[in-house]
């Protein structure tokens, strides 16, 4: 029985997918792949659909060899023009001697082609949609009632799951940033998680942020009580984190170490996004990049580069977040781009 050429596309998509996530991939196999993937828009498209499911089933970053590359063709073309088909770099370059219009619907396609890699990149925030009961998009905040009329302040790109019950009022950080208002209530405390955190509140306000690196909790008035589970009940080798915390104090707790830190933060520094600023006191650049890119109202491309291993004291205009990641990439060493509307690359310089 003869297989379709949308099958044929898609076995060999498969194929692609297997062999550029071997270790003994080339620059060889990446001039292959990229001239599969332009040769027909099914390419394309049996691509996207099989990144999507293994991204799903592996919840796994696709920031691989491949956006890489994608990355690195972006900081070499000029702007783009009407849409086409995308078409492999070598290729690329006789049709731009031949024609200049066709060129420039290659790069559109191109910079098409990433913005749908992109798509299915955030197939993990799906997951996370389906769990939220209150969510943010990029760039977006949005302040949340509860019943009891407690607030949240949700910032760009954060997600809740909110259980009230009559015995306890509990919210699950899924992702981002929050800054709660709680009112008080003796009979029935309030409860944030996010992930192995707990912070068990009776009146107060605090924000909590997920970060890369772990969970910080900064209190801007009342008390919380913070505590963070071990991996495994089990486990003896971890301790059980606790600590109280009182207005002007924080709690940064590390995810891969465990280890925890308490210092003083001005109540006024409590949660700045509210008001547009984003102030960091011995973050991490990942943190850091995480936190600005999620004001920013479109993607940015990094080709999987790292970041220094200083870490950063300073403050960030959240009102222009383009703004701010070129001045983040500055002191990275890197340069940002501007590829088209909505679509930012980091390079070297």
């Amino acid at each position: 029985m003869a297989v379709s050429a949308k099958e044929a596309a898609r076995q060999e998509a498969i194929r692609w997918s297997i062999r550029l996530q071997e270790h003994d991939s080339s620059d060889g196999d990446l001039d292959a792949f990229f001239a599969w993937f332009g040769a027909d828009d099914r390419n394309a498209q049996a691509w996207a659909e099989i990144e999507y499911l293994r991204a799903a089933a592996t919840s796994s970053d696709i920031e691989s060899k491949v956006e890489t590359r994608l990355h690195r063709r972006t900081t070499e073309m000029p702007a783009a023009s009407p849409p086409g088909k995308p078409v492999p770099q070598r290729e690329f370059a006789r049709t731009a001697q031949r024609s200049p219009s066709r060129a420039g619907m290659y790069i559109a396609a191109l910079a098409a082609s990433i913005a749908f890699v992109v798509v299915i990149n955030n197939v993990q925030d799906l997951w996370i949609s389906l769990q939220a009961d209150h969510e943010t998009r990029t760039g977006e905040a949005r302040r949340v009632i509860l019943p009891d009329g407690s607030s949240i302040h949700l910032s760009a790109r954060t997600a809740v799951a909110v259980e009230m019950r009559d015995d306890l009022r509990r919210v699950h950080l899924l992702k981002g940033t929050a800054f709660f208002n709680i009112v008080r209530d003796e009979g029935k405390p309030f409860v944030v998680r996010h992930g192995r955190v707990n912070i068990r509140v009776v009146g107060t306000s605090f924000e909590v942020r997920s970060m890369i690196s772990g969970s910080s909790v900064s209190v801007r008035s009342g008390g919380v009580s913070v505590s963070r589970e071990p991996r495994k009940p089990s486990d003896v080798t971890e301790a059980h984190t606790s600590a109280l915390l009182r207005t002007g104090e924080q709690i940064r707790l590390v995810r891969a170490t465990g280890q925890s830190t308490k210092s003083n933060i001005a109540p006024t520094d409590v949660a700045p996004w509210r008001s547009g600023r984003l102030v960091v006191r011995d973050w991490t650049a990942k943190d850091v990049y995480q936190a600005l890119r999620s004001h920013y109202p479109g993607y940015v491309l990094n080709g999987s580069l790292g970041f220094s291993s200083t870490r950063l004291t300073g403050v960030y205009d959240l009102q222009n977040p383009e703004s701010a990641l070129r001045i983040f990439a500055a002191a990275q060493g890197l340069r940002l781009r501007k590829i088209s509307n909505g679509l930012l690359a980091l390079s070297p310089i």
